[in-house]
């Protein structure tokens, strides 16, 4: 069977859903991976609490010694704790906030890191449907506190009220789909998982979050028992079992990121599970009273979800029910799924409910139910339904197609299917919801990646950082099988990128392990404000025999860009440019002929490689030739005319008699008075960085008294003096081509190696412009001053050297925190 054939042979017109994201925090889990150990274990989640606890949390003396009150309950950890910072709200926000909210925002956040789909990094639209409990104790705290007059009501009613839980997170996190909060009591989760998938099959959004919380208790405290009321007698719950008396008390939050199956696929997303079909009703008047469940009302929803899957009820082979082991809720349940599933062979299909181990979740307790059914398709394997010994008396299980899971065991698809669950909630007030699952196809192998990958990781604390590096140690040797490559894809890509920034380079997923196990302690850089990115394009001089080699073995769009650069220029009269950089015998690279339209191939299209990863320059700024780079990618010249204007300049240059340069440790005041006739100033690279040009035994004399005076300076390997007196012969020549060429105003930013500030769009239209930068000085300080001075930026040199990025750093700069990278 293939991959599609098992995600996708139902006859709902490939309507299915993927699941592609999870998070959450239940009793004593509070990750869906320790909600699989509790399960796998048969573990109960529920804490018996101690009489000093009770004491602390206000339980009077008279009341802990009633032999009636249960001390035993299912609690979030540190559901105080809130990083308001990171999701922008104030300290006295924080303060007023729901814990729910704030346990909901970070759960949002979790799942949708878990599926790779932050918002800042997603061109798409994210709904949010959602839903929380009512928490009335913590309102009236807030207004005992003085929350609750004036203008400041307002504020706190949308930080209290559950009604503001989608709107408040689709703020903060910036999702654009549908925000819905929709509350139906115990089948919140579901009826949410419900809407989640209708949106996203008729285009409200791409991506849908579906979610629930129920974490409505002050303190953590017992309650008192009374027969007949929904609360077991010992505080746990016996989900249809002879003995059940009611449901167990649990608080927690569950999370789900959706996706159109077929997107999924093409976008190569993970799939953690398929919904195959779902549906919502309500029981109307078909039962006793308004609390009472109704068997018709349960069937029916069960058999729509079926329909709408387009599966027979006999290919599902596990039920997560609601089973609350009510002594009324339970045998009517298991009425309803009889009239479903009651003409199977005995004994088919399993049964089990989640509340035997965490509790009762309220408005969470589907949402819990559907994430235990994917962790149980993943693994393969079925949970034990805990407390379960023989079956309700009042039940009919006895002998039917139903059977109590009790135990844990493998889960086996029967031959030729996939394995599916349904997974049932039902609200007081009669609004029942089920949605069917189905396991996910073996994930397609993304294929190989490059020799070696860059690893990020960012977060907003310190602490917050080291935590996630030893995770991410924990997790690849944990997997050792596990693709670098699409790890560190998904870390650039589905991440947000926060204040506290690491990043690593490895070539296997066990060196990338061993380096952040070796970096969990230190000391992260932080990045200050928002800063901008502008790519660097130096001149002649950073070139080397074979540059770029490997990446035009290893990456395509770097190898197609210059495939391109090396077909126009073998058309414009200089062929044999790529056999003289990757034949087996690699030209040196000494020809200003040659040099000068291979260094423009090389960083045009190592820009094209930053472009197609993601980057999104703000700004450029080139260095004598790579000006023209820059030029080209800003839209002043098209590829072709911008090759061509640089063939004829390396052309024109490679003409005129030798000459030579100086690289001086010196500011350009202090030099002039050192300049002797034949040399000229030809660059200012930083406030005491120069270098000159000109006549090659006037540059040796210099040099000659430079070097008595202490002062540091060094010749450089080029062949022509180049933005010297030199030029003087070819710029009318150049000029007359210039003129040819149409030019179009920037339409990014460009900075001028000619005045060192921005280049205008009556310059950079100019040929008059351009002779002058080919003999004018290149004041690349000036511009790292402009481009610094009023945003902070990070400066990516896109060359085969690292010199300008060395520039860029030196003191004396005016401006902004900046950092610069080279990326040879």
């Amino acid at each position: 069977m293939s991959a599609m054939d098992q995600v996708g042979d139902s006859d709902n017109g490939g309507l299915e859903i993927a699941v592609i994201g999870m998070a959450g925090r239940f009793p004593e889990a509070p990750s869906v991976d320790a909600l699989w150990a509790l399960l796998r274990e048969g573990r109960e989640g529920l804490v018996v609490l101690d009489d000093a606890q009770l004491a602390a949390a206000g339980v009077p003396a008279e009341v802990r010694a009633d032999p009636r009150y249960v001390a035993k309950r299912g609690s979030v950890a540190r559901k105080r704790e809130f990083d308001a910072e990171l999701f922008g709200y104030t300290a006295a926000d924080a303060a007023v906030m729901d814990p729910q909210f704030a346990v909901f925002h970070e759960v949002v956040w979790e799942a949708l890191d878990n599926a790779g789909y932050q918002s800042a990094k997603f061109d798409g639209r994210i709904g949010l449907f959602a839903g929380a409990s009512g928490n009335l104790a913590w309102i009236h705290k807030v207004m005992q506190a003085g929350g609750g007059s004036g203008a400041d009501y307002y504020s706190m009613s949308s930080l209290t009220e559950s009604g503001y839980l989608s709107t408040r997170v689709a703020h903060r996190l910036d999702l654009t789909g549908p925000a819905l909060t929709i509350n139906t009591t115990c089948s919140t989760g579901l009826v949410n998982i419900h809407q989640a998938c209708q949106s996203l099959l008729i285009g409200d959004c791409d991506v849908a979050v579906a979610g629930a919380v129920n974490i409505a208790a002050l303190e953590d405290k017992g309650y008192l028992y009374h027969d007949d009321m929904v609360l077991s007698a010992d505080g746990s719950c016996r989900a249809f079992d002879a003995l059940a008396g009611g449901t167990a008390a649990g608080e927690g939050c569950g999370v789900l990121v959706l996706k159109r199956l077929e997107d999924a696929l093409a976008d190569g997303d993970q799939v953690l599970a398929v919904i195959k079909g779902s549906a919502i009703n309500n029981d109307g008047l078909r039962k006793s009273s308004f609390m009472a469940p109704s068997s018709d009302g349960q069937a029916a929803v069960i058999e729509a979800a079926l329909a709408r899957a387009g599966v027979d009820p006999a290919s599902i082979s596990y039920v997560e029910a609601h089973g609350t082991g009510t002594k009324l809720g339970d045998p009517i349940e298991v009425a309803g799924l009889l009239k479903v599933f009651g003409g199977l062979p005995a004994r088919h299909c399993a049964l089990g409910s989640l509340k035997s181990n965490i509790g009762h979740l309220g408005e969470a307790a589907g949402m819990a139910g559907a994430i235990k059914v994917i962790l149980s398709l993943r693994h393969r394997e079925l949970p034990a339904s805990l407390h379960y010994s023989a079956p309700n008396p009042l039940s009919g299980l006895a002998g039917s197609a139903l059977e109590v899971n009790a135990a844990l065991r493998q889960w086996r698809p029967r031959a030729g299917e996939a394995l599916r669950a349904g997974v049932s909630a039902f609200g007081i007030g009669g609004t029942n919801a089920h949605v069917v699952l189905e396991e996910a196809a073996a994930p397609i192998p993304s294929g190989p990646g490059r020799a070696s990958e860059l690893a990020v990781l960012s977060a907003h604390t310190e602490s917050a950082l080291a935590a996630q590096t030893a995770r991410l140690a924990a997790r690849l040797r944990g997997q050792p099988g596990a693709s670098l490559a699409d790890v560190c894809h998904t870390l650039h890509l589905g991440r947000a990128d926060l204040r506290y920034r690491r990043a690593w380079v490895a070539d296997s997923g066990e060196a990338l392990a061993a380096q952040l196990e070796a970096d969990v302690g230190a000391r992260p850089k932080a990045v200050v404000g928002d800063a901008a990115l502008c790519l660097m394009f130096p001149g002649q001089g950073s070139q080397y025999a074979g540059m770029g080699r490997a990446l035009y073995a290893d990456e395509a769009v770097f190898r197609d860009a210059m495939d391109a650069c090396f077909a126009l220029a073998a058309a414009r009269g200089a062929p044999g440019l790529k056999a003289a950089l990757y034949g087996a015998h690699p030209d040196p690279l000494r020809d200003t002929a040659l040099v000068q339209p291979l260094l423009f191939c090389y960083e045009y299209a190592l820009a094209q490689l930053l472009l197609h990863w993601g980057y999104r320059p703000q700004a450029y700024v080139g260095h004598s030739l790579g000006e023209y780079v820059a030029a080209c990618l800003a839209g002043v010249f098209t590829l072709a005319d911008a090759l061509a204007i640089v063939i004829e300049r390396g052309r024109l240059v490679a003409t005129l008699p030798a000459g030579a340069m100086l690289a001086v440790s010196a500011t350009e005041a202090a030099l002039r008075d050192q300049l002797a006739r034949g040399v000229c100033v030809a660059a200012v690279n930083a406030p005491d960085r120069v270098v000159v040009s000109g006549d090659t035994a006037a540059i040796e004399a210099l040099q000659a008294r430079l070097a008595q005076a202490g002062v540091e300076c060094t010749r450089l390997a080029t062949s022509h003096a180049f933005h010297s007196h030199h030029l003087d012969p070819v710029l009318a020549p150049f000029g007359a081509f210039l003129a040819a060429i149409p030019m179009q105003a920037p339409r990014l930013p460009l900075l001028s190696n000619v005045s060192g500030g921005w280049l205008d769009a009556a310059d950079a239209t100019d040929p008059a412009y351009w002779v002058r930068q080919l003999r004018a000085p290149v004041r690349f300080a000036d511009c790292i001053a402009t481009l610094c001075r009023d945003t902070p930026q990070v400066l990516a040199e896109a060359g085969p050297g690292r010199a300008l990025a060395g520039f860029a750093l030196r003191p004396g700069c005016e401006g902004r925190p900046r950092a610069g990278v080279a990326l040879a």
